[in-house]
């Protein structure tokens, strides 16, 4: 199995979880005028638009404090924090911005960015859409306010504490000798075709989540579950567990609440993309594809 890192993953920066429940240094870091301030705009990010390539940074003076910023972690010359400005209509204009920077989303952007800095985005914006999901306690329904640098979330009536939530899911590439299994979602663009996935459900393992995922969705039942890598997925909060599996039926039997279509593909059919076209370059699904057709 290779070792390269999905899209969305990679970070490159020490989280600095000890940084967080320290607030005399958490103040001093956000005082550092080498700190650097990633801005979150309704799930959206700010680029240097001339290159694409490089995420733009303001500094902590932008801001009028550090309470609701949420500690990304330390790197080797600066300690990096995200900060929602998402109730704020114009944010290059509020930021003082000029026109060579765009406000982009990850799944615009990411694959033109350094490795580590796709990280970085999917790490602020999962944040983020965590806090914007969790304004009110599950508990009680009060409010909740962020704790410790924006990694926990305190209800302010009954105390309950929230951490951030990751939820688990599979997704596989099943094959058949010289064929492998994807289908389609009818919203998605024409031809599209990705490898199948769901959400793990409680009580069960991520290889029982494969095998049942498969059997619901193309009626495939699998054999020979093995894990294969994982991603960050936050859109809004998941954890993408990829695995590849062997098909032990043929036939398909469509579960068309779940999928518009589903068939076998040859890896000619893929490497010419004639009748389908293949996921997003950002996607572990891509990943899945493209090292079954390298195999």
């Amino acid at each position: 199995m290779t070792r390269r890192s999905n899209v969305l993953s990679g970070l490159s920066i020490d989280r600095a979880a000890g940084l967080r429940t320290d607030p005399a240094r958490l103040a001093e870091a956000w005082r550092r005028p080498e700190t650097r301030v990633l801005p979150v705009w309704r799930s959206k990010h700010i680029v240097v638009s001339e290159e694409l390539s490089r995420i733009a940074f303001v500094g902590p003076e932008s801001f009028s404090g550090h309470e609701n910023a949420i500690l990304l972690g330390e790197g080797e010359d600066a300690v990096y924090f995200a900060m929602d400005v998402s109730d704020v209509e114009e944010p290059l204009t509020e930021l003082g911005l000029d026109d060579v920077h765009a406000v982009m989303g990850l799944r615009e952007v990411a694959s033109l960015l350094p490795q580590a800095e796709g990280a970085l985005l999917a790490y602020a914006n999962g944040m983020s859409s965590w806090h914007q999901r969790h304004l009110f306690c599950s508990a009680c329904g009060s409010e909740t306010a962020p704790s410790q640098a924006g990694h926990v979330r305190e209800c302010t009536v009954c105390s309950e504490v929230h951490f951030p939530r990751t939820d688990p899911a599979v997704i596989m590439l099943v094959t058949r000798g010289e064929h492998c299994l994807l289908g389609r979602q009818a919203a998605w663009p024409d031809r599209v075709h990705s490898t199948l996935a769901g959400f793990v459900e409680p009580g069960e393992s991520l290889e029982e989540a494969v095998s049942r995922e498969v059997y619901e969705e193309a009626g495939i039942r699998v054999e020979d579950v093995q894990y294969h890598s994982s991603q960050p997925w936050p859109f809004p909060g998941s954890l993408m567990l990829g695995f590849t599996a062997v098909a032990s039926t043929v036939a398909i039997v469509l579960q068309t609440d779940e999928l518009e279509a589903a068939r076998w593909f040859t890896a000619d059919d893929l490497r010419k993309q004639e009748t389908v076209k293949l996921p997003s370059e950002i996607s572990i699904a891509r990943r899945l594809i493209e090292d079954w057709l390298e195999s």
